[in-house]
C-alpha cells in the first residue's frame, strides 16, 4: 500500500482513537486499555519507543517519502510507542511540533486473558485491530501533511538546535524499553553556528572542528542510548555531485555526534536506508 493510498482508509475507525489538539495540530491515538478498561489486571508495559523527526527545510521527492513510510510500517509491532515530530528553522510559521502520538498496545498474555471476562476480551481484541489501523494510517496522513508543508526556500536549517530541543523534551524521562530515533533529513546544518555547505553542495568537513563548535555553543544532548537511523542524508533535489571522501567525513561527524549524545548511529541512508530499523 502506498503512502497516498493509505490515507484513503482514514475515517470513522481512525476518529474513534484520535483526539485533535487544535493549538498544536496534534493527533493522539490512545491505549485500548484506557478506552476499554481491564479492571484490576495490570496494564502490560510498552517495549519500544520510536521518535520520527522530519526536516521540513527539505523537499524530498515522492520516492524518498514512500521509502520512509514503508520503513516505518515494517518496523511497527505491538508494544510500540510512536511520536512524529516536524522541525524547521526559527522563522514565522515554522517551529518544532509533535504532530502525532500513538501506541500499539503490548498484548495481554494468556494468563492475563484468563482473568478477564470474555465480553471485555472481545472488545479488547477488536480495539487492537482498530488501534493498529489507526496508528499506521495516522502516520501515513501525518507524513503526507508534513512533507507537503516542507519548503527548501527556508533560508536556514537549525538541525543541531532542533535535535537539542528533541533531546530535552522527548528524552527527558527514562523508560524500560528500547529507544529508536528515525531522522528524515538531508542532515545539512546551515545556521549561525555552522554551515555544511559550500557553493550549494556539501563541503569537506572536519568532524573534530564541527564537534568543537557544538561543545563551545553549550549544546549537550542525551538521547538515552537510542538507536538512530537516518533517511535522506546528503539529499540534493538538483542532484549535485557529492564526493565519496566528503560523504565519509559527513557520516563520521554524525557518528561521533550521536556517540557524544549517548546514542548509536545504526544506519545512515544517503539517501536510501539499506537496512531495516531493528
Amino acid at each position: 500500500m502506498t503512502l497516498r493510498n493509505t490515507v484513503l482508509f482514514l475515517g470513522l475507525i481512525f476518529l474513534a482513537f484520535a483526539s485533535s489538539v487544535a493549538q498544536a495540530a496534534q493527533t493522539e491515538i490512545k491505549s485500548c486499555y484506557e478506552l476499554v478498561g481491564i479492571g484490576d489486571t495490570q496494564t502490560p508495559a510498552q517495549k519500544r519507543e520510536l521518535v520520527i523527526a522530519v526536516d521540513q527545510t527539505v523537499e524530498f521527492d515522492k520516492s524518498i517519502q514512500e521509502h520512509a513510510f514503508k520503513k516505518i510500517q515494517h518496523f511497527l509491532r505491538p508494544g510500540d510507542n510512536v511520536k512524529l515530530v516536524s522541525f524547521s528553522a526559527y522563522v514565522q510559521g515554522n517551529f518544532t511540533n509533535v504532530v502525532l502520538k500513538g501506541q500499539l498496545d503490548t498484548r495481554l498474555s494468556d494468563d492475563e486473558r484468563y482473568d478477564i471476562p470474555k465480553k471485555i476480551l472481545k472488545k479488547i481484541d477488536r480495539c487492537y485491530a482498530l488501534q493498529d489501523k489507526a496508528v499506521r494510517e495516522g502516520i501515513g496522513k501525518a507524513l503526507l501533511t508534513t512533507f507537503a508543508d516542507s519548503s527548501s526556500k527556508i533560508p536556514n536549517t537549525e538541525l543541531l538546535d532542533n535535535l537539542n530541543l528533541i533531546s530535552k523534551s522527548l528524552y527527558s524521562e527514562d523508560i524500560t524499553g528500547e529507544r529508536y530515533l528515525l531522522i528524515i533529513s538531508d542532515m545539512m546544518e546551515h545556521s549561525t553556528l555552522t554551515s555544511f555547505y559550500k557553493s550549494g553542495s556539501l563541503r569537506k568537513l572536519s568532524p573534530e572542528t564541527e564537534l568543537a563548535k557544538i561543545k563551545k555553543a553549550g549544546l549537550e544532548m542525551n538521547f538515552k542510548q537510542a538507536s538512530v537511523y537516518v533517511i535522506g542524508a546528503g539529499y540534493s533535489k538538483s542532484g549535485k555531485y557529492q564526493s565519496g571522501e566528503d560523504m565519509r567525513n559527513f557520516r563520521a561527524f554524525w557518528t561521533q555526534f550521536f556517540k557524544n549524545g549517548n546514542a548509536h548511529l545504526r544506519a545512515f541512508g544517503t539517501p536510501i536506508l539499506m537496512q531495516e530499523l531493528k
